[in-house]
Parts: C-alpha cells; sequence; structure tokens
C-alpha cells in the first residue's frame, strides 16, 4: 500500500510539472522499497513514461503503476492504446448504444501477488460512458461501485479466488451492457 501511495504521488509531481523529455530512474533498495528521481542511483533502472492525452493537460505524462508500485504489465499494447484514447473522447450522447464493456485489469486467471490485498481494477466502455449513465462494479456477487469512474482500486482482499464484472445502467436504473466476469487470484 506505501509503495502504491508512493507512486500515485509521483504520478501526481509529474502532471504538475513541466518535466515533459526528462529522464526518469526507478531504484529498488534492499528493504524492496521503490524511489524514483531525475538522477540515476547505483542499481537504478531507467524508465520510460507515456504520453497520455487528457481533457485536462494535452500532454501530461503519465507511468501505468499497478497497485504495488509494479508496473502493470496486463496493460500492453492495444490496451494501452484504447486507454489513452477513451481518457481523449467525449463523453456520448444520452441514448447511446454500448458496442462493448471491457475489463482491461485484471486479466482473467490472472495471479496478483498482493501482501496488502491490493488490486486494480479498469474498465474500458466502448463509446465512453453517457453523462447519464452510471457504471456498477461487482466483486464476489457484491456490487462495490456505483458512479463515472472506471477505474477501481480494491483494498484488503483475502486471499484466494475472487471474480468481477461490470454493467452500465441508464438514469432509469435499466441496464444497457454488461460485461463478462473475469476471474482472478490473490496471492500474499
Amino acid at each position: 500500500m506505501k509503495a502504491f501511495t508512493q507512486t500515485m504521488l509521483f504520478i501526481a509531481a509529474l502532471t504538475t510539472t513541466n518535466l515533459v523529455g526528462a529522464a526518469v530512474y526507478k531504484h529498488v533498495d534492499e528493504n524492496g522499497r521503490i524511489s524514483f528521481s531525475d538522477r540515476p542511483a547505483e542499481g537504478a533502472e531507467k524508465i520510460k513514461l507515456q504520453v497520455i492525452q487528457s481533457p485536462n493537460k494535452p500532454s501530461e505524462e503519465q507511468n501505468p503503476e499497478g497497485p504495488d508500485g509494479e508496473l502493470d504489465e496486463e496493460l500492453e499494447g492495444d490496451a494501452q492504446e484504447r486507454l489513452a484514447n477513451s481518457n481523449t473522447q467525449k463523453p456520448s450522447a444520452d441514448g447511446v448504444k454500448y458496442k462493448s464493456l471491457n475489463i482491461l485489469t485484471p486479466k482473467s486467471g490472472k495471479v496478483i501477488n498482493s501482501r496488502s490485498g491490493s488490486v486494480q481494477i479498469i474498465f474500458l466502455p466502448t463509446p465512453s460512458l453517457a453523462p447519464s449513465d452510471v457504471l456498477v462494479i461487482n466483486v464476489d456477487g457484491k456490487d462495490v461501485s456505483k458512479g463515472r469512474d472506471a477505474n477501481l482500486s480494491l483494498q484488503n482482499l483475502q486471499r484466494g479466488n475472487h471474480s468481477v464484472k461490470g454493467r452500465i445502467l441508464d438514469a432509469n436504473g435499466d441496464t444497457k451492457i454488461q460485461s463478462d466476469s473475469v476471474t482472478f487470484e490473490v496471492k500474499s
């Protein structure tokens, strides 16, 4: 959890400063603590930050770090591009017919090593969520989130198998589309 907080603070610092093009180095010390710097330390690795267009800042730098401070390898290639493009799409008009509701992370069958039980869930509705629609995220048969945020960071999940699925509801509470269920395992 501490590594996740440090990573989020690091990303926030990047988005509020002008570090476009600056080198960033990641270092893991002997106790497993992760630190980031603009200067290389012994054993540090240079990391590449991706440019993700957002409506708020046209060229901010971001890094897709997972909840334990490790790069989320699940967001590769096309998934990263679709997530980046979803951030720049205008919300769809009311009455939209969704083509898909995908779970970008975690992937089905994924084993997540997390001592704190932290798991990041990212949904991608296509087209983007309409202003009057909401996304309901269901974990292990219980609705855990209802709103407009397609990203959810779960905390303190018990070890074992878990399932996640989502559905988009219109203003009347009717389901417009539902994702497939994804099953993953949490290990510590």
